[in-house]
């Protein structure tokens, strides 16, 4: 029975595979990977409160001491968490929370916080304790403050945190994150020196870490030092492009680098430095969004949005369009937002996702939501005579 029930589950047939598997169950109650399988199935169908029996009795039978069921139980033990969170089983789901982390040292890949669900539990208070006691247990263990930090943090304790986190790189001088964690503490409450000599702290903690120079570049910035600034974004370009960050880290230092170099140089020096590399690379979505990054900072917009377009269509990618949109938004652009939004349309029409109509009317439902005002509709009716057999421009029309 359990071998058809995992056969028909690989065929995606997962209501037969139920029934092969509850049968499995019922000559052998034991039988661990039933028990998973039918969670699985239960958490898809969304019957969470029969997954999280299943996965707690998967984790009852299991043995996290042997290797080959670590991960599973790791696996289940997170999907309980998010389970009775989404149940609003606060309690139980801190309990489980609690179990994995001291099973495994982390969360992952439970989706919660930690601190967050503390105090949905109404644990905060008893959990702030706990940990104020840790720290004073070993005042020199970083993870210890960084999880008070959190709890004093869900706990609307400011000044607590703030008075812990100097403690903190006292006793802790060489962890940057500690050091960045009280720069930025300074920054929200513009305390700008102190927190330029923590971000400083910082790199000197740990140099090879993009993320330090970043947001001292980014502080300089703020307070109009952008002659300042120049070197510690240079460096955060340098190291981030040495690893292995991904695409949408790049482009944002990329656009803080733009912004910084168009003050300091001006912005022409910056738009022919990125055109360089895209007519190097014609066929590099980042060198496009580079350039519109570079046009968006110096307040070309429209051009910006051609080479953001111009990006999707050669990788498909529309997260830094979409970003894009909310600061048209912000700018109060309406023509540009009616633009991008029309571009959508011509090329969501021409893939597999427009033939699906439940898949086109939420496109078409996003799209009337953001109510265009008359000069909108104008570019609209523009992009008809352009393409007047575009069913989807016809449908937004009306």
């Amino acid at each position: 029975h359990f071998l058809k029930g995992e056969a028909l589950y690989r065929e995606h047939k997962s209501s037969e595979a139920v029934g092969e598997f509850e049968q499995a169950l019922k000559l052998d109650a034991k039988l661990k990977p039933a028990h998973y399988y039918l969670a699985t199935i239960c958490k898809q169908q969304r019957k969470y409160p029969d997954a999280v029996q299943h996965y707690a009795k998967f984790v009852e039978l299991a043995r996290y001491d042997d290797p080959a069921e670590r991960q599973p139980v790791r696996e289940a033990l997170a999907e309980m968490v998010n389970l009775r969170y989404e149940l609003q089983q606060y309690k139980e789901a801190y309990d489980v929370a609690d179990k994995l982390l001291k099973l495994t040292g982390s969360l992952a890949p439970a989706r919660v916080d930690l601190m967050e669900l503390a105090a949905k539990a109404g644990r905060i208070g008893e959990v702030t304790g706990e940990l104020e006691q840790a720290v004073q247990r070993d005042p020199t263990r970083a993870d210890n403050y960084n999880r008070l930090l959190r709890a004093y943090e869900v706990a609307g304790r400011k000044a607590d945190a703030l008075a812990l986190l100097r403690r903190a790189v006292e006793n802790c001088p060489k962890d940057s994150g500690l050091h960045r964690s009280l720069a930025d503490a300074y920054r929200a409450q513009k305390e700008f020196d102190s927190a330029e000599k923590e971000y400083r702290a910082a790199v000197a903690a740990l140099p090879d870490f993009y993320g330090n120079y970043e947001a001292l570049a980014a502080m300089l910035v703020e307070c109009g030092r952008e002659n300042d600034a120049l070197e510690p974004v240079e460096k955060a370009s340098e190291l981030a492009r040495k690893g292995t960050y991904g695409d949408s880290v790049l482009e944002r230092i990329e656009r803080l680098r733009t912004q910084i170099r168009a003050k300091v140089f001006g912005p022409d020096d910056v738009l022919r430095d990125v055109l360089a590399k895209v007519n190097a690379s014609p066929k590099d979505p980042s060198a496009h969004r580079g350039y519109a990054a570079a046009l968006e900072q110096t307040g070309r917009y429209d051009k910006a949005l051609d080479e953001y377009l111009a990006a999707v269509d050669l990788d498909g990618n529309w997260r830094e369009l979409n970003a894009f949109e909310i600061r048209l938004r912000a700018l109060k652009r309406s023509d540009d937002v009616a633009r991008m939004l029309l571009a959508k349309t011509l090329r969501l029409e021409k893939t597999a996702e427009w033939e699906s109509r439940s898949a086109r009317d939420r496109f078409l439902g996003d799209l009337t939501a953001k109510r265009l005002d008359p000069s909108a509709i104008a570019v609209l009716d523009a992009q008809l005579r352009e393409h007047p057999d575009s069913g989807g421009l016809h449908v937004l029309r009306e």
